[in-house]
This record gives C-alpha cells, sequence and structure tokens, in this order.
C-alpha cells in the first residue's frame, strides 16, 4: 500500500478501482465476451470444483460458505470468483444462489489476461480482497456478541446487500428459510425463535404474510 499511497488518495483508489468500475472496464473491452446468466436456488456458481468463470451479481443474493458453515452473504454489486486470484489458484469458498440470482457471466482467464495487461489491474483484484477481508473480520466480531445482539447485526448485514427496501424495512428473500439463518448466525432454532419474537414485538422486524418473508427495519439507529 505503499506505493499505492505515493500514487493516488483512498478516495482515488475507492473511486477508480472499485468493482464497479471494474465491470465497466470489462464490458468496453472488446476481446472479453460477457453473457447475462439467470440462477434459479441453490445452484452453485463458484466452487473450488467450478471456478472456469467469474460473475457480476446485477440482482439476488449469493451465499458464501466453507466447509457448509455460511460466513456472509454478497449481494447486487459484487463479483465472485476473483477473490483467490492474489494468493491461489482456486477459490476457498463456494457461492451459492439464495433464490433466483441475475449475473454477467465472463471467462475468468480471459479477464486475468485483461487485468495483467494494465500496470495497475492488480489493483481491481487487491480491493475485492480488501473488502472479503472486511467483511470476514466484521463478521467475527459479531459472532462474539451475545445471541440476540449477533441476530441483529447480522441481519443488518444482510440488509446492505439485499438493497431492496420497501418504505422502513428491507424484506428477506422467501429462499433465506430459518435453516440458512442459523447456519449464518450459529445459533439454535428455539434460540433464533425466540429472538425473532423479541424483535417483532420491538419492531425491528415485521412478517409480511403475501410477501412471505421478515422485513428488517432500516431506519432502526440501535447498535
Amino acid at each position: 500500500m505503499d506505493i499505492l499511497a505515493n500514487l493516488y488518495s483512498k478516495e482515488e483508489v475507492t473511486q477508480l478501482f472499485n468493482e464497479t468500475a471494474l465491470l465497466e472496464f470489462l464490458i468496453k473491452d472488446s476481446f472479453i465476451k460477457s453473457e447475462a446468466v439467470e440462477f434459479a436456488n441453490r445452484q452453485i456458481l463458484v466452487s473450488d470444483k467450478s471456478d472456469e468463470k467469474i460473475y457480476f451479481i446485477k440482482d439476488g443474493l449469493v451465499s458464501v460458505t466453507s466447509e457448509e458453515q455460511i460466513l456472509f452473504f454478497l449481494g447486487p454489486g459484487h463479483f465472485i470468483g476473483l477473490e483467490n486470484i492474489v494468493f491461489q489458484d482456486t477459490t476457498s469458498f463456494t457461492f451459492t444462489s439464495v433464490g433466483k440470482v441475475n449475473v454477467i457471466e465472463f471467462n475468468k482467464n480471459k479477464v486475468i489476461e485483461a487485468l495483467m495487461s494494465l500496470q495497475e489491474g492488480w489493483m481491481f483484484l487487491y480491493l475485492i480482497n480488501r473488502n472479503i477481508e472486511k467483511i470476514i473480520v466484521e463478521h467475527l466480531h459479531f459472532y462474539q456478541k451475545k445471541a440476540k445482539h449477533r441476530v441483529e447485526a447480522m441481519l443488518r448485514s444482510l440488509a446492505t446487500e439485499i438493497k431492496y427496501t420497501s418504505e422502513d424495512y428491507v424484506f428477506l428473500p422467501k429462499a433465506l428459510n430459518h435453516g440458512l439463518l442459523i447456519n449464518y448466525m450459529g445459533i439454535s432454532y428455539v434460540t433464533f425463535k425466540k429472538i425473532c419474537r423479541e424483535l417483532k414485538h420491538e419492531e425491528f422486524l415485521i412478517h409480511k404474510k403475501r410477501k412471505g418473508s421478515f422485513g428488517i427495519a432500516i431506519s432502526d439507529e440501535r447498535g
């Protein structure tokens, strides 16, 4: 980062080499083909056994797991399949669709060739890896919280990734069921149900039968 500090400010690095800027670069490159693809629920997009493609999430939610434990979720605006390039050849994560997910698909090798042809192409990869590291550290802090505060914090994290709002609430996809949530949060089903009842009473959560999902209050400022 010392080299970057001499060339760019922190704000410039974030602006010039973020994931949206990478998408724009790849779309403009006439030698890189892209394709719009839709994944149904519970389909694996990228894993250590299938990493020839990379994807940019346009719409939907993707779970990120390691050894069957859900570590976090990624929503629209993120690339998947490039988070491992700096250090190893294959990913250590499995990326699985949660409900319907729409992506832009690229050939991984072509993307790497294009980035390596740029003097500063590695900076895109650096920021993607740094973002993943920040998310993992954030979630390690979540696990240190007591159960109720952990559930609140992790639901807030989910809300920021879903990015679909209805007034003051973000609604979870129907496919994001209790089994996935308790795996993610590391608590029992009984504890999860008890905490959800408390959070609904406090109006942090609402349940819409028509939508068949929970809404998370995004205007609530409790930490």
